[in-house]
């Protein structure tokens, strides 16, 4: 059940966008702890959002404080998670932003 409620919030966050996460900054939160999530699956669910967003967003969120104070640093953790599917979710998803990486 819970996987179902993170599926339907990460589907939320998509159509939303960076205007709904400045509107309702708990929304964001609540996203990115999937990320953190000790249960794999969860974990996925975070990684592919993140991966998705980025490519879906990369042109607005290109040269913000949020690309770099917060997805950035979301996606490196992802490329350090123990399971190889997230790993190569993370990877798909941070080679979307590698032009702002120094």
């Amino acid at each position: 059940m819970r996987k179902i409620g993170y599926r339907l919030l990460t589907s939320l966050a998509k159509s939303c966008g960076e205007q709904g996460f400045d509107a309702e900054i708990k929304v964001l939160k609540s996203v990115l702890a999937l990320c953190g999530d000790t249960n794999y699956k969860i974990r996925m669910d975070g990684a592919i959002f993140m991966k998705e967003y980025l490519e879906t967003y990369f042109d607005a969120l290109k040269g913000s404080s949020r690309l770099t104070q917060t997805y950035i640093p979301e996606i490196c953790e992802l490329l350090n998670d123990e399971e190889t599917y997230i790993r190569i979710e993370a990877i798909e998803g941070i080679s979307y932003v590698l032009e702002t990486l120094d």
